[in-house]
């Protein structure tokens, strides 16, 4: 699938659309969050942003396709990687172009399907070096006991992303999930890998089986619960990277079992940026 998906990417900034569009799944739901500023879902929406985008490079060359890290479980999967190229883009001088990208993917009738795809172009941080490629595998993961996301896995962090992404895999067990909340500073994204979630989206409620997804803008109440029987697997992106986020879930993991009440959810979620608004959902709460 990947090397299928090096060819289509070469294929699409020197204008060719359709070898991408053939890798993409045409079941809902399917999701785009573009390194201009798109967001986009729905395979209507995607299968005409493609052919517009498409059509905005020029003399391109030197085309890679980086894939930094590959993650697979069952009939989902996910990568991590950069996209570079010399080139114009609507008109503009050549120069060179990097995207960072991440793609979800989902087997449908025994071959890979791309179902989600977020890019953004990496800017210098404040020192003035550019984030290098990296690859975190299971093994050098950092964990942490957290609340509501389990054995949470970092993949990505702020300092090694030059500030751009936030990064990780958490679980939950049935019933499990963090009090209303909102972000300051931060879009977030979820995508569910195992199990099924029921986010909480300002006033509506979703039930989401794995391989749904939900964007959660700056600003937005929401929380989400763990509504299977089983124990719920999620893969969760910050942009920009969640510095606070990142010391949120150390300083909650360094604490003692009875200490880790809603106190100190609140008290610690305030240091981060994030704003505890309400309870967690409750069983009996209908969806929308």
């Amino acid at each position: 699938m990947l090397a299928r998906q090096a060819e289509a990417e070469e294929a699409f900034v020197h204008g060719d659309p359709r070898p991408r569009m053939e890798l993409w799944s045409r079941r809902d739901p399917v999701t785009l969050f573009g390194a201009v500023g798109m967001s986009e879902s729905g395979w209507d929406q995607l299968g005409q942003t493609f052919p517009r985008v498409a059509s905005r490079f020029s003399n391109v060359s030197n085309f890679r396709f980086d894939v930094e890290l590959v993650e697979v479980s069952g009939d989902m999967a996910y990568t991590l990687g950069f996209e570079r190229f010399d080139g114009s883009i609507a008109g503009r001088p050549v120069e060179p172009v990097a995207v960072r990208v991440t793609h979800v993917y989902r087997r449908e009738d025994g071959e890979w399907r791309i179902v989600h795809r977020h890019g953004d172009n990496p800017d210098v941080d404040p020192g003035g070096s550019q984030p290098r490629p990296f690859v975190t595998t299971p093994d050098n993961a950092e964990a942490l006991d957290t609340p509501a996301a389990g054995a949470l896995s970092f993949r990505a962090r702020d300092e090694a992303t030059a500030g751009a992404l936030t990064a990780f895999e958490g679980s939950a067990a049935p019933g499990e999930g963090p009090p209303v909340h909102r972000h300051a500073s931060e879009d977030e994204a979820i995508y569910v890998l195992e199990g099924r979630l029921r986010f909480r989206l300002d006033d509506t409620t979703h039930d989401a089986p794995a391989g749904s997804m939900a964007f959660i803008p700056k600003g937005v109440p929401h929380t989400w619960q763990n509504a299977g029987e089983d124990r719920a697997r999620f893969l969760v992106l910050f942009t920009p990277a969640a510095t606070g986020m990142e010391r949120f879930f150390e300083r909650f993991a360094e604490l003692a079992g009875e200490m880790r009440g809603a106190d100190a959810f609140t008290e610690l979620g305030a240091d981060a940026g994030m704003t505890v608004l309400g309870p967690p959902l409750a069983q009996s709460d209908p969806l929308s």
